[in-house]
């Protein structure tokens, strides 16, 4: 709510971060924003989360060709300038917050892709995974 008589007021012990120019008290313009923030953080790194981690799992383990064709795909997308990507993406699917946040998670999966492809293949070529082989353990194991 407006206050113009109490408008850039220092902190105080009733406005803890003081009072912007139209007299509002900061400190709670800042806690009502900060949900906003999050849930857009969330939103981006959920997406990049359910997109590149899975896949670079599923590559790490499986390899192969279709591992290597979901490499070249992930290389493609990381050699394209993000912001463009993420412009187009946005073009797409049209303007908004939720959108944005997709567009900036399908950029972002390509690097979580490779994190978890390498923490796969890493594992995969432990002693214990050998072992479990040599005893007829398969791949699904």
């Amino acid at each position: 709510m407006q206050n113009l008589g109490n408008s850039l007021v220092g902190p105080s012990g009733e406005n803890w971060l003081g009072t912007d120019v139209y007299g509002r008290d900061v400190f709670s313009r800042l806690l009502a924003s900060a949900n906003v923030t999050l849930l857009a953080v969330v939103q981006a790194v959920g997406v990049a989360a359910v997109i590149g981690i899975p896949t670079g799992l599923f590559a790490g383990l499986i390899g192969g060709w279709l591992g290597g064709v979901i490499s070249r795909i992930s290389d493609a997308l990381q050699s394209l300038p993000p912001l463009i990507l993420a412009v187009a993406i946005i073009g797409i699917f049209g303007p908004g917050l939720t959108n944005a946040m997709v567009a900036i998670g399908f950029v972002m999966a390509p690097s979580l892709y490779r994190l978890a492809r390498g923490a796969a293949e890493s594992v995969a070529t432990e002693t214990y995974i050998e072992a479990a082989r040599a005893w007829g353990a398969g791949r699904g194991v």
